[in-house]
């Protein structure tokens, strides 16, 4: 099993990890400190990517996607609820609710195939596809399909209450989604062609999942990829009856209605399935379904704050602040509104703004330990380093930072920048005691090496914060201006593209590949790095600076 290097163990107690395709869920209890100050939920789920895939743009991009969805998505009963993001590792980590009753597939091998239990799940299903198909988490329109509806993604409780989850595969409508993405034993036909798919293919799925709950099989064997999509396209499945003579005759109508081959003979959404199910249930048992709703405990925590807080590490900034600035007048004393306003602004490069906002934090709770380390870190950022390296002292008195990679790494970068290097290296090496994978602390090492012209031991140290996380644009960056020192320039040129990729906005790896290039006389290519660069910050001195440099160059 593939568990992947984690900070999770230093923070929280895991108790089991599953393993999925791409990502891995942790079932952790907290540790006493829980990174939002407050009391939280005994036992939780946390799901992130698998350390492999990290450096996979296309996967790691989706995995974001996913984190901003499934925040978006709020709450609802019949969803699993994420209740907020934190970065880990340099990775987002999904904090969600912990189902206790297992996956509708460990349901439906038991073999119960209970006719008014299937019409239960299949009532509770439509009500959380219907509010899935409402929402508007801000990708291309409103209402978004699942694309991998199927009994492992289909959570029970303890009382059989059925949660959707794994929104990894989630399109708006509007996107025009096209090619194959979801389970091929649960896809839909279109899915197989590449067609444009809507909430009708997610009803597909369904079917079949319904089919294989009350016949204990799916209607179709496979067992291959080619097989799978012949079979959803062109078969026709047996009459459910066939293989459990006691599934109502309306039901099995219902069952293969939703297993047409051409979604126009779908029930066009899934109020319309849910009015069929609920009549079929009023004619079988004389009474309409019905569901007592379980009372949620109230929240110890502004939601406002939670939705900020995440999208803050999802890079969504505007949204962020706006969430956050929203607490804020709700409630001038909210400690933690304040401080992720704070961290939010730093990540933005507002740091004056932040170190405000970190202040007011600090006015409301003077020996709050994590918001004394986070404006050490904004006041690093502006320059101010002795300043910074106070504030992280009174931060480690308050609170013992054992298990704090990444506050022991960031002290160690304010250290190197006031030339203390015997100091900074006990910090990242205590940084890397914690966590051997700690990009950031492996980073300030190299930075150290350089600054003691100890060439070889930066491109190592590099190396391994790239190891750690391939996508560390400042990593990339920084090995990219330190093979042009050594005269590998091919090289550099791969490292600074790679970043580009990353973060295609970052001016001043527009300027070094601009200046690498015109080394090379490959004037025309650092001309168009120039220019990109004048475009993101027409005020970069030395972008124009290089331009004229090129175009005196190229010149007859």
């Amino acid at each position: 099993m593939d568990t992947s290097p984690t900070s999770l163990p230093q923070i929280f107690d895991v108790v089991d990890v599953k393993n999925g395709t791409y990502g891995l869920v942790y079932l952790c209890t907290w540790k006493g400190y829980t990174p939002l100050s407050v009391p939280q939920p005994p036992l939780f789920a946390v799901k992130t990517l698998k350390d492999r895939y990290r450096g996979d743009e296309r996967i790691v991009n989706r995995f974001y996607r996913e984190a901003e969805t499934w925040v978006k998505l709020g709450r609802h009963e019949h969803i699993v609820r994420a209740d907020f993001v934190l970065e880990i590792d340099q990775m987002p980590h999904i904090f969600m609710e912990y189902v206790a009753g297992g996956t509708l597939n460990a349901y439906i091998q038991k073999g119960s195939q209970d006719i008014r239990q299937a019409l239960d799940f299949a009532i509770q299903f439509c009500d959380g596809m219907i509010y899935v198909n409402t929402q508007d988490v801000g990708h291309a329109g409103k209402g978004l399909v699942h694309r991998d509806i199927k009994p492992a993604n289909l959570m029970l409780t303890p009382n059989q209450t059925l949660k959707i989850t794994d929104f990894g595969l989630v399109k708006a409508f509007d996107e025009g989604v096209t090619g194959f993405a979801g389970t091929k034993e649960y896809a839909s036909p279109e899915q197989f062609v590449g067609g444009y798919i809507d909430c009708r293919s997610d009803m597909y799925s369904f079917g079949i999942v319904l089919y294989e709950l009350l016949t204990g099989t799916r209607p179709f064997p496979g067992p291959s990829f080619e097989a799978f999509a012949e079979q959803h396209r062109n078969h026709r499945p047996e009459p459910p009856t066939s293989l459990n003579h006691h599934i109502p005759k309306e039901l099995e109508s219902l069952i293969l209605r939703c297993l047409e081959k051409n979604p126009e003979d779908r029930y066009l959404c899934f109020e319309a399935l849910r009015v069929r199910l609920m009549d079929i249930h009023q004619r079988l048992y004389g009474a309409r379904h019905h569901r007592t709703q379980p009372n949620e405990p109230p929240s110890r925590i502004d939601r406002s704050v939670l939705r900020g807080l995440s999208l803050s590490f999802l890079g969504k900034m505007v949204e962020a602040l706006s969430c956050l600035t929203e607490a804020i007048e709700n409630d001038p004393q909210n400690l933690l509104a304040w401080h992720y306003k704070g961290e939010a602004l730093d990540r933005v490069k507002k740091h004056a703004d932040a170190i405000a906002c970190f202040d007011e934090a600090l006015k409301i709770a003077p020996d709050h330990a994590p918001t004394w380390s986070a404006k050490a870190d904004a006041l690093g950022n502006l320059g101010r380093y002795d300043a910074a390296l106070q504030c992280y002292e009174k931060a480690a008195a308050l609170k013992p930072m054992h298990t704090n990679h990444v506050f022991w790494a960031n002290k160690g970068l304010a250290l190197v920048a006031v030339q203390r290097y015997t100091e900074a290296i006990a910090c990242f090496d205590k940084a890397l005691a914690i966590q051997p994978r700690s990009v950031k602390a492996w980073f300030g090492k190299a930075l150290l090496s350089e600054r003691m012209n100890r060439l070889a031991d930066a491109m190592d140290y590099y190396d391994k914060a790239l190891e750690a996380n391939p996508r560390d644009a400042a990593s990339l960056y920084r090995k990219g201006n330190l093979l042009c020192r050594v005269g590998r320039f091919q090289e550099a040129i791969s490292c600074f593209e790679a970043a580009l990729q990353i973060n295609p906005r970052d001016v001043n790896v527009w300027t070094s590949l601009a200046g690498l290039l015109a080394s090379l006389s490959r004037f025309e290519e650092a001309l168009r790095c120039c220019d990109r660069a004048i475009d993101i910050n027409p005020r970069h001195d030395l972008a124009h600076r290089l331009r004229q440099l090129i175009q005196a160059k190229l010149r007859p």
